[in-house]
């Protein structure tokens, strides 16, 4: 079963960023399913997305990304035939551009894919944290291998998980509370670009740090 893409996006103006739209439509061309979350999408978005296969759900932006990650999860809980298909799952939004193009996206996005243990639950991102004092993966970029995203850990956690609350709120829960859940399940948690690797493992970083 194809690996699965979800892209959350809110833009008052309904735009979509011609540099995401790339990515998307690279993903779709390699083989990925990609579903695309906004509340705000105008009609040339629309047909340019859906021009290319790609799924569009539109739903109001309550809690924000993680609101839309919570929703999207409890979806494919509900549709658990067809989530134990998916090999990978991408929960992605669009705080951040991606500056490097298609091709520089991808090949890491594959080598991450291709780097997850298969016979562990495991989830890996693109940057950690070890902001407000507890580790964690930054959610701007989630990536669960199969036996994570059918374990009741991750299910719950996202059943569980309520939308009120501030933007700070919303992060302790949600982008702290993930990787602290998964961390006392005994599962992996590990950065593609980890800051935290760096800063312990890397003498290269003491002169720029003094």
């Amino acid at each position: 079963k194809a690996p699965l893409f979800f892209w959350h996006h809110y833009d008052k103006r309904g735009m979509l960023p011609r540099s995401w739209l790339a990515i998307l439509k690279g993903l779709k061309a390699k083989g990925w399913c990609v579903v695309v979350s906004s509340s705000e999408l105008n009609a040339k978005a629309k047909n340019e997305l859906r021009q290319y296969g790609i799924v569009v759900l539109l739903r109001d932006n309550f809690g924000l990304c993680l609101g839309a990650y919570r929703d999207f999860c409890c979806l494919l809980k509900e549709l658990n035939n067809q989530v134990n298909e998916h090999q990978t799952l991408v929960l992605a939004n669009d705080s951040t551009l991606p500056v490097g193009g298609v091709n520089a996206f991808i090949n890491t996005l594959t080598s991450m894919k291709n780097e997850q243990d298969p016979t562990i639950a495991q989830l890996s991102g693109m940057t950690d944290s070890v902001e407000r004092n507890l580790y964690h993966i930054q959610s701007y970029f989630l990536m669960g291998n199969a036996n994570l995203i059918n374990t009741s850990t991750w299910k719950n956690y996202w059943q569980e998980f309520s939308i009120n609350g501030s933007k700070d709120d919303l992060i302790d829960r949600g982008e702290l509370g993930l990787s602290q859940t998964l961390l006392r399940a005994g599962f992996t948690v590990k950065a593609r670009f980890s800051l935290i690797s760096m800063l312990l493992d890397d003498s290269t970083t003491n002169e720029e740090l003094a």
